[in-house]
C-alpha cells in the first residue's frame, strides 16, 4: 500500500520537571508535522533520562481530533528513526542525554492496524446535513459519555434523529421522550429505520435495520478483543443493538 506524506516542521523542546519519586528531571520533546494528503497532522516524540525508549502520542489533526486510523506505528517509527529531517533532532537529544545509540530501530512483528476514523464519519454527516438542509450537532464524549459509538444529530423538522456509528456500523436513533432535555435520552435506546439516510451510507459503512438490531446477539457471530470479552461476559446483552451500541464502561 502506498503511504506518501512530506514533513512540514520539526520543533524540539526541553522541559524541567519534577517528579516526587525521581526528583528533578529533563523532557525533550520533538514535535513533527506532516501533510498526508490533505491532512495537516502533528505528533509528538518524547524521551527523558530515566526512559528505556522513545515514548509517542497519536498524530492530531488540526481541529485537535486524535486521527490514529491514518498513521500505523509502523509508520511511526519508521518517521522517527529514518527520516532525514526527522532523524537528526532524534539523535541531538539523544546525545545530550549521553544515549548515543542506545534506541535502535525495532520493527513491529505484529500490528493491529486502526481502521476506523471517526472524523472521516463526522465530515460524512455534515455532507449529509448540507444535503438534507438541516443543523446539525457532533456530540462530544462529555455529553455521551463512555460509549461504544460516535453521534451526530441531525435536527429535522418533527424532532432530532441521531446517526450513530461504531466501527463503520450504522443506525439511527430517535428519542422516546420529548421532554428530555439532554441529548439520547437513555437506554434500551430507540432504534429506527430511515430509508433516505440510509442511502447516504455506503463504501465502508454498514447500516443496521432494527430488525437486525433486536435479533438476538450471539457472540460467536462477531470478532471480540479482550475487553469485548470481558464485557459481554459482565454485561451480558441480549439483542444484537445491545452489542453494537452500548454504554459500557
Amino acid at each position: 500500500m502506498r503511504f506518501d506524506y512530506v514533513v512540514l516542521e520539526c520543533v524540539a523542546s526541553d522541559y524541567s520537571c519534577f517528579d516526587s519519586v525521581v526528583g528533578k528531571f529533563h523532557l525533550y520533546d520533538l514535535r513533527v508535522t506532516v501533510l498526508l494528503g490533505e491532512e495537516h497532522l502533528s505528533i509528538n516524540f518524547y524521551l527523558t533520562e530515566f526512559y528505556d525508549d522513545w515514548g509517542h502520542t497519536f498524530f492530531h489533526d488540526s481541529e485537535g481530533y486524535e486521527r490514529a486510523a491514518l498513521f500505523p506505528r509502523q509508520k511511526i517509527l519508521e518517521l522517527l528513526h529514518f527520516h532525514p529531517r526527522v532523524t537528526p533532532y532524534k539523535e541531538q537529544i539523544e546525545k545530550q542525554l549521553g544515549k548515543e545509540g542506545c534506541f535502535p530501530y525495532q520493527p513491529i512483528e505484529e500490528e493491529s492496524l486502526i481502521e476506523y476514523d471517526f472524523v472521516k464519519f463526522f465530515r460524512k454527516c455534515k455532507k449529509i446535513a448540507a444535503k438534507f438542509k438541516v443543523n446539525y450537532k457532533i456530540l462530544t464524549f462529555e455529553e455521551l459519555g463512555y460509549t461504544s459509538y460516535n453521534a451526530v444529530r441531525l435536527d429535522f423538522e418533527n424532532g432530532p434523529i441521531y446517526i450513530l456509528c461504531n466501527n463503520y456500523r450504522v443506525t439511527f436513533v430517535k428519542n422516546k421522550n420529548s421532554a428530555w432535555g439532554g441529548e439520547l435520552d437513555g437506554y434500551p435506546l430507540n432504534f429506527i429505520d430511515h430509508e433516505h439516510l440510509a442511502r447516504e451510507f455506503s463504501g465502508n459503512y454498514r447500516v443496521y435495520t432494527v430488525a437486525e438490531l433486536n435479533e438476538p446477539f450471539n457472540k460467536d457471530e462477531f470478532v471480540l478483543d479482550d475487553f469485548n470479552k470481558y464485557s459481554v461476559d459482565h454485561w451480558k446483552p441480549k439483542k444484537v443493538g445491545d452489542f453494537l451500541f452500548n454504554y459500557w464502561d
